[in-house]
């Protein structure tokens, strides 16, 4: 009978809530104690690199935003200057439509492990991706099935 009753006091937890606080841990306290030490430890440097990495982000993101409003502001000076000013120079690269991009724009070879030739429409989603990923900006390529957009963001 007293047998029974250590196993249910097992059972609902009560032999550990009981044990007297002498000060002395037992070994699976003391690497349940390291274990969360590890987990804690980890969890910590995660959120420091989390932390840099948001940072790294938000730097770049601030730049292209100053560069792209210093442009801005350098075409409304030219449309305030020019009355003749066509308005295709201010779409010139329209990056939602990658046929408009500017020939200087990055242009992303094909890997030498490739063994096939991009066509054109391939090529111009390719280094739209590029330079959309240069600037920071997410970007999906959306078409018709079968066109090779896996092929284009591998």
């Amino acid at each position: 009978k007293e047998d029974s009753m250590s196993i249910a006091r097992l059972k609902d937890g009560m032999l550990n809530r009981a044990r007297p606080q002498t000060g002395i841990i037992t070994e699976a306290e003391r690497l349940e104690n390291l274990r969360r030490a590890k987990a804690d430890a980890e969890r910590k440097e995660a959120v420091e690199a989390t932390k840099e990495m948001l940072s790294q982000h938000y730097e770049k993101a601030a730049k292209f935003d100053k560069e792209f409003m210093e442009t801005q502001h350098e075409f409304g000076k030219m449309r305030q200057g020019n009355a003749d000013l066509n308005t295709n120079t201010l779409t010139e690269m329209d990056l939602l439509n990658p046929s408009t991009m500017p020939e200087d724009a990055m242009q992303v070879n094909e890997p030498s492990i490739f063994n096939g030739k991009l066509k054109s429409y391939q090529r111009k989603g390719l280094n739209w991706l590029a330079n959309l990923y240069e600037q920071g900006i997410n970007g999906i390529l959306a078409d018709e099935m079968g066109l090779g957009k896996t092929i284009q963001s591998i």
